[in-house]
Protein backbone atom coordinates (compact mmCIF):
# COMPACT_ATOMS: atom_id res chain seq x y z
CA UNK A 1 0.00 0.00 0.00
CA UNK A 2 1.37 3.41 -0.32
CA UNK A 3 1.06 4.37 3.10
CA UNK A 4 0.53 2.28 6.54
CA UNK A 5 -3.16 2.97 8.31
CA UNK A 6 -5.95 1.72 10.07
CA UNK A 7 -9.71 1.53 10.69
CA UNK A 8 -10.11 2.00 6.91
CA UNK A 9 -12.82 0.09 4.57
CA UNK A 10 -12.35 -2.76 3.11
CA UNK A 11 -15.09 -3.55 0.28
CA UNK A 12 -14.81 -6.68 -2.13
CA UNK A 13 -16.00 -5.27 -5.34
CA UNK A 14 -17.86 -7.24 -8.06
CA UNK A 15 -14.94 -7.57 -10.41
CA UNK A 16 -12.72 -9.33 -7.32
CA UNK A 17 -10.81 -6.39 -6.24
CA UNK A 18 -10.73 -4.70 -2.88
CA UNK A 19 -11.54 -1.28 -2.37
CA UNK A 20 -9.54 -0.10 0.43
CA UNK A 21 -10.13 3.72 1.55
CA UNK A 22 -9.67 6.31 4.58
CA UNK A 23 -9.14 4.99 7.92
CA UNK A 24 -5.83 6.80 9.83
CA UNK A 25 -2.86 7.40 9.15
CA UNK A 26 0.34 8.33 10.78
CA UNK A 27 0.17 10.44 13.75
CA UNK A 28 -4.05 9.46 14.20
CA UNK A 29 -4.51 11.81 11.12
CA UNK A 30 -7.42 11.09 9.08
CA UNK A 31 -6.57 9.46 5.57
CA UNK A 32 -7.76 11.29 2.57
CA UNK A 33 -7.09 8.66 -0.08
CA UNK A 34 -8.09 5.16 -1.25
CA UNK A 35 -6.48 2.38 -3.12
CA UNK A 36 -7.46 -0.50 -5.61
CA UNK A 37 -6.16 -4.01 -4.75
CA UNK A 38 -6.46 -6.39 -7.61
CA UNK A 39 -5.35 -10.20 -6.02
CA UNK A 40 -4.62 -11.11 -10.15
CA UNK A 41 -1.64 -9.08 -9.54
CA UNK A 42 -0.96 -8.79 -6.58
CA UNK A 43 -0.70 -4.49 -6.53
CA UNK A 44 -2.49 -1.95 -4.91
CA UNK A 45 -2.87 1.22 -7.43
CA UNK A 46 -4.38 4.95 -5.84
CA UNK A 47 -7.61 6.10 -6.62
CA UNK A 48 -8.21 9.54 -7.63
CA UNK A 49 -8.14 11.76 -4.57
CA UNK A 50 -11.23 12.15 -2.24
CA UNK A 51 -12.63 14.99 -1.04
CA UNK A 52 -12.31 14.52 2.83
CA UNK A 53 -10.86 12.35 4.85
CA UNK A 54 -12.81 9.18 4.98
CA UNK A 55 -11.75 8.23 8.77
CA UNK A 56 -15.22 6.36 10.65
CA UNK A 57 -17.08 5.88 7.34
CA UNK A 58 -19.13 3.35 6.51
CA UNK A 59 -18.47 1.71 3.10
CA UNK A 60 -21.42 -0.37 1.38
CA UNK A 61 -21.50 -1.86 -1.96
CA UNK A 62 -24.80 -1.56 -3.85
CA UNK A 63 -26.27 -3.56 -6.57
CA UNK A 64 -24.58 -1.09 -9.54
CA UNK A 65 -20.90 -2.24 -8.55
CA UNK A 66 -20.66 1.48 -6.81
CA UNK A 67 -19.81 2.16 -2.92
CA UNK A 68 -21.56 4.58 -0.53
CA UNK A 69 -19.60 6.14 1.83
CA UNK A 70 -21.73 7.50 4.60
CA UNK A 71 -20.59 8.70 8.29
CA UNK A 72 -17.80 10.90 8.75
CA UNK A 73 -19.37 13.43 11.36
CA UNK A 74 -21.07 15.27 8.49
CA UNK A 75 -24.16 14.74 6.55
CA UNK A 76 -22.29 14.45 3.31
CA UNK A 77 -22.92 11.14 1.30
CA UNK A 78 -20.46 10.01 -1.33
CA UNK A 79 -20.21 7.10 -3.99
CA UNK A 80 -17.32 5.85 -5.32
CA UNK A 81 -17.10 4.24 -8.92
CA UNK A 82 -14.81 1.51 -9.33
CA UNK A 83 -15.19 2.25 -13.34
CA UNK A 84 -13.65 5.58 -13.26
CA UNK A 85 -12.15 5.70 -9.80
CA UNK A 86 -13.85 8.66 -8.55
CA UNK A 87 -15.42 9.52 -5.70
CA UNK A 88 -18.40 11.75 -6.06
CA UNK A 89 -21.04 13.39 -3.69
CA UNK A 90 -24.74 11.74 -3.62
CA UNK A 91 -27.63 12.78 -1.98
CA UNK A 92 -26.78 14.35 1.95
CA UNK A 93 -28.40 12.82 4.74
CA UNK A 94 -31.05 14.96 7.16
CA UNK A 95 -28.71 14.20 10.10
CA UNK A 96 -24.70 13.97 10.69
CA UNK A 97 -23.68 10.95 11.75
CA UNK A 98 -19.71 9.64 12.51
CA UNK A 99 -19.51 5.80 12.67
CA UNK A 100 -22.62 5.41 11.48
CA UNK A 101 -23.32 1.73 10.31
CA UNK A 102 -25.22 1.18 7.05
CA UNK A 103 -27.08 -1.78 5.73
CA UNK A 104 -27.56 -2.76 2.16
CA UNK A 105 -31.89 -4.19 1.79
CA UNK A 106 -33.05 -6.46 -0.70
CA UNK A 107 -34.88 -3.59 -2.16
CA UNK A 108 -31.11 -1.41 -3.18
CA UNK A 109 -31.22 1.01 -0.69
CA UNK A 110 -29.44 1.58 2.08
CA UNK A 111 -30.70 1.64 6.06
CA UNK A 112 -28.06 4.40 7.89
CA UNK A 113 -28.67 3.81 11.82
CA UNK A 114 -26.38 4.92 15.03
CA UNK A 115 -23.41 6.75 14.99
CA UNK A 116 -22.95 9.58 16.83
CA UNK A 117 -25.10 11.98 15.83
CA UNK A 118 -27.37 14.99 15.78
CA UNK A 119 -30.81 13.34 15.61
CA UNK A 120 -31.67 9.74 16.18
CA UNK A 121 -33.56 8.52 13.53
CA UNK A 122 -32.77 6.19 11.12
CA UNK A 123 -32.60 7.23 7.64
CA UNK A 124 -32.74 5.54 3.88
CA UNK A 125 -30.74 6.26 0.69
CA UNK A 126 -31.93 5.49 -2.14
CA UNK A 127 -29.78 4.72 -4.92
Amino acid sequence: MAAARSLHTATLLKDGRVLVAGGYGFGYQGVAFAELYDPATGKFTATEPMPATQDSRSATLLPNGRVLFVGNGTAAAEVFDPGSGALSATGSMVFSRYSAWAFLLDTGQVLVVGGDTTGAAAEIYQP
